[in-house]
């Protein structure tokens, strides 16, 4: 209750919320581990449109899986519960410090995933806040390759500026070309050109 308020001493506002920040970290990972293993072939190059990239995350039904009480469904309810949780986390963590830009571009990211799985309507304000939050987090951290790959695949599918996500998710290579992250979202920005 207080942490919303300011009434912690800076330092403690400061371990707060890089607990909070590790906490919606894991929470989404564990979410986009299910997203990849349940998509075979998303990345192939297969997608025309922006539309049709936005299309590969959309889950299963039950009754696609046939009625598995303990399949892929549940595991797709547990990955919103995530998303959802990594959310309010990041909204959380960013209430102790408007401008940290990990918080930002996983906030984006957030409301991007909750576009992409279908889980709010095409124009519902989340939306344009994650593009808002991933602008906001490339401005604050033009060096760090983890933030610009994040901000980058937001703006670029929540924010449709898909050539200005291109360009921060490049900059993120050329700073670790090694990012595993930032060349699987380089292939799903380009895919959706």
């Amino acid at each position: 209750p207080g942490e919303d308020r300011g009434e912690f001493a800076r330092g403690d506002a400061d371990e707060q919320g890089a607990r909070i920040e590790r906490e919606a970290h894991r929470r989404f990972a564990h979410g986009v581990a299910i997203e990849l293993d349940v998509q075979p072939g998303c990345f192939d190059g297969e997608f025309g449109s922006a539309e049709d990239a936005h299309a590969f995350v959309v889950a299963p039904t039950e009754d696609e899986l046939g009625g598995e009480p303990h399949g892929l469904a549940d595991a797709m309810r547990a990955e919103r519960d995530d998303i959802e949780q990594a959310k309010e986390l990041t909204d959380r963590a960013l209430r102790l410090d408007p401008e940290s830009a990990r918080n930002l571009a996983l906030g984006g990211r957030c409301r991007l995933h909750r576009k992409v799985q279908g889980w709010v309507p095409r124009g519902h304000p989340s939306i344009a806040e994650g593009a808002r939050m991933g602008r906001r987090a490339a401005e604050l951290a033009m060096d760090d390759s983890e933030v610009l790959w994040m901000a980058g695949i937001v703006i670029a599918l929540a924010g449709g500026d898909v050539t200005g996500g291109i360009a921060l998710i490049d900059r993120a290579l050329q700073i670790n070309p090694n990012s595993a992250d930032a060349l699987t979202y380089s292939g799903m920005a380009r895919a959706a050109r």
